[in-house]
């Protein structure tokens, strides 16, 4: 029951969330339209023109999924698993010095080794004399690194989530893993909502008032 009281509380935060974020591309829409017409010396091109709204529909498909879209679907999937996979509370644990039951213990310890094999791999990719993803002038930022980085923790947290779940018998199955890759969106798919929302209207500011 109080699960349920908090999805509708979240859901009606959620829900006014998008109706203000909708009010204020209204908004936006209308402010670039009157201040281009009454000052067109101004630098601020109208959304209701012509120009405006090829931009707006021609364009909606390519802000939307930007690097923010496959950040963020990423980034709940690494949150789903790791919640399914019990490994925080597990780790909370050791910090605490509380007993734990052999599985956690090898499942832990496994998750360890393989966190520093990716810390090894990722070294070996930036830090040689052949790494691969620096750029051209040898500068993390930008690179292929800087532009990775998001996904690639997201994947490591993932991949020892997934580990830590099937040593310590967390996950009976495959088809129990798998869930746990795809609860993170599937719980997380109003911030996607809202997303989409926030998205195009810092998109169309920017173009609108040439930010």
């Amino acid at each position: 029951m109080r699960i349920e009281q908090r999805h509708k509380k979240w859901d009606r935060i959620g829900g006014v969330l998008c109706l203000v974020l909708l009010m204020l591309q209204l908004a936006v829409f209308l402010l670039s339209w009157i201040i281009s017409t009454t000052n067109p010396d101004l630098p601020v091109r109208s959304l209701l023109g012509g120009e405006g709204i090829r931009w707006f529909f021609g364009h909606f498909m390519s802000i939307v999924g930007s690097y923010g879209a496959a950040w963020l679907i990423v980034i709940l999937i690494a949150c789903g698993a790791v919640s399914e996979s019990g490994i925080w509370p597990t780790v909370c644990s050791r910090i605490r010095k509380e007993p734990l039951s052999y599985r956690q213990k090898y499942a832990l310890r496994c998750s360890a080794v393989a966190l520093l094999f990716f810390i090894a791999v990722i070294v070996m990719l930036i830090c040689t004399k052949e790494a691969v993803l620096v750029s051209a002038t040898g500068s993390l930022f930008p690179s292929s690194f800087s532009k990775a980085i998001v996904p690639i923790l997201a994947f490591i947290l993932t991949a020892i989530s997934i580990l830590f779940g099937s040593l310590s018998a967390q996950f009976q199955h495959i088809g129990d893993a798998f869930h746990a890759l795809y609860v993170g969106p599937q719980q997380g798919a109003p911030l996607m909502v809202i997303y989409v929302f926030a998205c195009q209207l810092i998109a169309s500011i920017a173009w609108a008032f040439m930010i």
